[in-house]
């Protein structure tokens, strides 16, 4: 008889041991969920990071060739203004 008493202790305690790892994996498939959904939104946030990024240079792009654009109005306007104070110049009273 105690021999069948020692082995239901070490059944219970099995059963003791394997409820703690089956709590315990239970406990891990949760924070691994938990990493994998952290870790798509931080990749969601990279993406996104990133497109403003593009879309930012785009826009300096545009602002240099607007700038550019600019300046060469400006340098054709200076050169239009030579040219009408030279015809001014010609018709002195």
């Amino acid at each position: 008889m105690k021999a069948i008493g020692e082995i239901s202790e070490i059944i219970n305690r099995v059963n003791e041991i394997s409820n703690s790892i089956a709590s315990a994996v239970e406990e891990q498939t949760v924070t691994t969920n938990e990493i994998g959904r952290t870790l798509a939104d931080a990749s969601s946030g990279v993406i996104s990071i990133a497109k403003n990024i593009s879309d930012v240079a785009n826009a300096a792009k545009e602002t240099t060739r607007g700038a550019s654009d600019t300046q060469t109005a400006a340098r054709m306007l200076s050169e239009m203004a030579a040219e009408l104070q030279t015809l001014v110049g010609r018709f002195r009273l």
